[in-house]
């Protein structure tokens, strides 16, 4: 390396400086003048190989959006709709009943259309509790087993209805189970009840079948026609007519 000289009067450095590398002031320690000394490191070269990550957003098209609102929209339109036809059939039904609360409840303990809801007469009948069950039109036919079990507080009243079993009815408890018109069937037992349960059959109904009770229970159901009586009687052998006797004088 050349040695350094002062540009301003010339002095060369002291004895032993070994200048930097690269570009640096100088101070010369006899006139006291800084210069510029050496030459300036040349820059480094330029990274090869690699290239600037580039993130690129998409803003969100238009037209999807509009799609998914569209569809959206006629979602909610369709569950309104279906909402309110039934807010619609609700209110009919009350209004046609006198827009009472328990009007309502009668239409949809007695319509065909609950009943099959209620008991559709594919199983028995299970009734407990305080249980309250009015059906009609059902037709319930069983090869073993009950038709209608009622126990508890239950109280089952079935209307125009088709029922056979081996045994028909079992009620229990305090349980009370009314059958108007119809027919039912017990190929062993009509109606089997116990404790205070009652058990009625009225109205256009034709029954058969062994009745059984215990304790308190009661059961009313209808007796054979008259006709079946007379046709009875008509057919029973009579005793011979004795010929008059004639007494002479």
């Amino acid at each position: 390396m050349q040695p350094i000289k002062c540009p301003h009067c010339g002095a060369p450095s002291p004895p032993g400086y070994v200048p930097p590398s690269g570009q640096f002031g100088y101070a010369c320690m006899y006139c006291r003048q800084t210069s510029i000394q050496g030459t300036p490191e040349p820059p480094p070269p330029p990274v090869t190989g690699q290239s600037p990550a580039i993130i690129v957003v998409q803003a969100p098209s238009h037209d999807y959006d509009h799609h998914h609102h569209f569809q959206a929209a006629v979602a909610h339109a369709n569950t309104a709709r279906n909402i309110s036809w039934i807010v619609w059939v609700v209110v009919v039904l009350v209004v046609s009943l006198g827009g009472s609360g328990a009007a309502f409840m009668r239409c949809t303990k007695s319509s065909k259309l609950v009943s099959s809801l209620v008991w559709d007469g594919s199983e028995p009948l299970h009734c407990g509790g305080n249980e309250n069950i009015s059906v009609t039109g059902v037709e319930a036919h069983f090869t073993a087993g009950q038709a209608i079990i009622a126990g508890g507080n239950c109280q089952v009243r079935c209307t125009d209805c088709k029922i056979s079993a081996p045994i028909a009815i079992e009620a229990s408890g305090n349980a009370q189970v009314t059958i108007i018109n119809g027919s039912v069937q017990g190929t062993e037992t009509l109606a089997d009840a116990s404790g205070n349960a009652r058990v009625t059959i009225s109205g256009n109904a034709t029954a058969s079948g062994e009745i059984r009770k215990s304790a308190n229970a009661k059961v009313s159901a209808p007796t054979p026609p008259a006709s079946a009586t007379a046709t009875a009687t008509a057919t029973a052998p009579t005793a011979p007519v004795k010929p008059a006797t004639v007494k002479k004088k």
